[in-house]
Order: structure tokens, then sequence, then C-alpha cells
């Protein structure tokens, strides 16, 4: 079995961030902030409603945009070559 080693000098390039980083340790970094956060606090919990409802919106708009997009660019695609209707 080969395994591969890298030279000293790109050891210390690796990035931080790495998939078993991001696998394990950002949902439990996110844990111990969400530990801190005053949950009985009801103007709290208003501003985290409002929060979750803008960031649902603004997935629903990009999802909308690249949606539209897309559908745009197939209407060209068709306009500028009759016969890719007929292939259709």
């Amino acid at each position: 079995m080969y395994v591969l080693s890298l030279p000293e000098s790109q050891t210390a390039s690796t990035p931080f961030v790495t998939p078993p980083r991001v696998s394990f340790g950002l949902p439990a970094d996110l844990y111990q902030v969400a530990r801190k956060l005053p949950m009985d606090d009801p103007t709290f919990i208003t501003y985290l409603r409002i929060a979750y409802v803008a960031t649902q919106l603004l997935s629903f708009a990009i999802y909308f945009y690249i949606t539209m997009v897309v559908s745009l660019a197939d209407i060209k695609c068709c306009c500028l070559n009759p016969d890719a209707l007929a292939t259709i």
C-alpha cells in the first residue's frame, strides 16, 4: 500500500476547514452558540422567528431567480434554433 506524504513545505498550507471539520466540528460549535441564546426571552424569540422567515424568503427568492434564468435560457435557445422545438 502506497501512503502519500506531503513535503514539509505543504503541510503548513493545508486548510483549517476540512470536510471532517465541517461534518463534526461545525454542528458542535453551533450547539455551543445555541446554548448561550436566551430562549426564555419573548422579544428574542420574536426576532428569531423574523430571522427564520427572512432566511426562508431569501432562499425562495434565490430558487425563483435561478429557475427563471434557466427557463429564459431555454426559451432563448428554442427561439434561436426553431429545430430544437421539433426534438422536444
